[in-house]
């Protein structure tokens, strides 16, 4: 009498493993998705809340708060890393380290002619975000960042200050340790 043993053939391995494979596939897509959008969240939970911080020194100082550097006639002179009298932590694992990040500007608006100030972030998502005075925070979509694109609204005058400096392997300078 003869003894068979029922065993898996190569093919039916071969669907259990590709099964497997997309199932961890659409997992990890899901996953990243997921804590893009929780950085997102985070980054312009840190713009609002800055944002009001500053509203409040605006009160005080009568106008937005004076960036570290001022640039005027296409020269900056002052510190683009300091923000005398401003302490704010933010949430650092949300931003995009790869990059300069956490801009401050303010200034007189081109449009309008009104004193305002515009605070700019890029998320590990590589979606940027804006804040306005006005209280508004919008995506702005996958835009890079700079002293010039904050500035861009002030006719590339007025004051501003950056929070993030990556070419120095990564450092977040003192305002941003409040």
């Amino acid at each position: 009498m003869r003894n068979h043993h029922r065993a898996f053939t190569i093919v039916e391995l071969l669907i259990v493993i590709v099964v497997i494979a997309v199932l961890a596939a659409t997992t990890i897509v899901a996953y990243n998705g997921i804590q893009n959008r929780a950085n997102d969240t985070t980054v312009q939970a840190d713009l609002n809340n800055f944002g009001k911080y500053l509203k409040l020194k605006e009160v005080d100082l009568g106008s937005p708060p004076a960036g570290g550097a001022v640039r005027s006639g296409g020269t900056d002179t002052g510190s683009s890393q300091g923000f005398t009298g401003i302490a704010f932590r933010f949430s650092r694992g949300a931003y995009l380290a790869s990059v300069n990040n956490v801009y401050y500007c303010s200034g007189v608006e081109t449009a309008t002619g009104q004193i305002s100030f515009r605070i700019y972030a890029r998320s590990k998502s590589l979606e940027t975000f804006k804040y306005s005075s006005n209280g508004t925070v919008m995506d702005i979509g996958q835009v890079a960042i700079s002293s010039n694109y904050c500035l861009q609204e002030y006719s590339n005058t007025g004051s501003w200050s950056y929070g993030y400096e990556a070419t120095s392997g990564g450092i977040w300078f003192n305002w941003t340790n409040g």
